[in-house]
């Protein structure tokens, strides 16, 4: 009874997580949406990608607008003022969708990429499977960062102070639906563990 028991226990996490993700697959509107190849590049920059992944390769996904609220540790401030610009070419996105604008509020810890106007269905980045790059960002700090701290970069969801957005264009009559963006029971979400150090730069990485 007790051997049954440990198989069980062994089994059904593993279970849950298969069933999870078929139904992910079998839902057009879902996306997996991540932070990821964050690097700090010195003592007062870090670089990181935003990617889209489509989960369902049977069926196409028709990116239509795409926005980013990214939160961080303001802890890694150090007193200085903190920028962001997105790296030019960068972007996998179809041209009238790359991102043109990012701002971030250092008081409040957030990062703003906005979405661009929707191009129309037939117009659309097709998601790939094994992921399209938003686009790449250099946030920058006019002190070095806080020696020890973590970025602690994470999606936004709520409204306040920027949601985390993304739309497709359904294949059944080209409406721009609001997608579905799937949380860390499938896949990570966010980045975490970056090593401030002004004097040695150690990479950080996803849990």
């Amino acid at each position: 009874m007790r051997k049954l028991t440990t198989l069980l226990l062994k089994v059904v996490p593993i279970l849950f997580l298969v069933l999870a993700f078929t139904e992910v697959k079998a839902q057009e509107n879902a996306i997996i949406y991540k932070i990821a190849n964050d690097v700090q590049i010195n003592s007062k920059q870090l670089e990181f990608d935003l990617i889209l992944f489509d989960p369902d390769p049977a069926q196409n996904y028709e990116e239509g607008t795409v926005q980013a609220g990214i939160l961080f540790n303001t802890a890694i401030v150090n007193g200085g003022t903190v920028t962001c610009a997105i790296i030019a070419g960068s972007s996998q996105l179809n041209t009238t969708q790359i991102p043109a604008s990012v701002a971030v509020v250092t008081a409040q810890g957030i990062i703003k990429l906005a979405s661009k106007a929707p191009p129309g269905c037939g117009g659309g980045t097709i998601i790939s499977p094994a992921g399209t790059r938003v686009c790449r960002l250099r946030l920058s700090n006019t002190q070095d960062w806080t020696a020890g701290s973590l970025a602690n970069l994470a999606f936004c969801f709520t409204t306040t102070p920027y949601p985390t957005k993304v739309s497709f264009y359904q294949a059944s009559d080209c409406v721009n639906t609001a997608s579905l963006l799937v949380y860390p029971t499938v896949t990570v979400l966010f980045s975490t563990c970056l090593l401030m150090l002004p004097a040695v730069f150690l990479p950080f990485h996803l849990l």
